[in-house]
């Protein structure tokens, strides 16, 4: 474990931890139960960033999470499913990668059919949503940046059955601008022809917009 001066030690925060955790062992029914229980996941995923075991504190994270998005009526439903996505995105692990994706697919898809009410924060979701895919899909490669990307396979099966183009396409131009970032332009090309291939009459097609310009 951090030492005790470490920003985000369990025990700089233990007061409040035990606080939180009192609420839910000892009162199930009460109104703050799931706030609890939501602010507890957080507080373990931060732990999880300034510790030597971050794979511990990050489970813990994503089981408080996991009790509220079990609950689909929760008020903090897509709140929990969306930092239980960052939680895995975090590790890098090949298998939490994909179920993050998972998570912030069904974010996009709730953004797209209205369910979840407030605008600014169904735009917001959206927007995380689409970068978040995007950085997923770039780690599955890891260190090798010159095979061609797994994303792109990736791609195809989180969006397969997906109607909305204009995601899609907002996660192929994401994911290709952080692939020449990191100066890894031949995986780079391999989402730019994606993109050509799955949309090769549309006006947003770069080939096209070249020869228009």
């Amino acid at each position: 474990l951090p030492p005790a001066n470490s920003l985000y030690s369990e025990a700089n925060f233990s007061e409040a931890q035990a606080a939180l955790q009192e609420i839910v062992r000892d009162f199930p029914d009460s109104k703050v139960y799931e706030e609890s229980v939501y602010r507890l996941g957080l507080l373990n995923f931060s732990f999880s960033t300034d510790s030597d075991n971050p794979e511990l504190y990050r489970n813990r994270a994503i089981g408080y999470f996991d009790e509220i998005v079990a609950n689909h009526d929760s008020p903090l439903y897509y709140d929990a499913l969306y930092q239980r996505g960052w939680v895995r995105l975090n590790s890098f692990a090949e298998e939490d990668l994909r179920v993050a994706m998972n998570d912030f697919m069904e974010l996009l898809q709730a953004t797209d059919s209205g369910l979840i009410a407030d605008e600014q924060l169904a735009q917001d979701y959206r927007s995380d949503a689409v970068d978040n895919i995007a950085y997923c899909l770039i780690a599955l490669d890891g260190t090798d940046f010159t095979s061609r990307s797994r994303g792109v396979a990736e791609l195809q099966r989180v969006f397969d059955g997906y109607s909305n183009d204009q995601i899609v396409h907002l996660v192929l131009d994401r994911t290709t601008q952080l692939k020449l970032d990191m100066n890894a332009s031949l995986q780079a090309v391999d989402f730019l022809q994606f993109k050509i291939d799955s949309a090769p009459m549309a006006l947003i097609n770069p080939v096209l917009q070249d020869s228009i310009l």
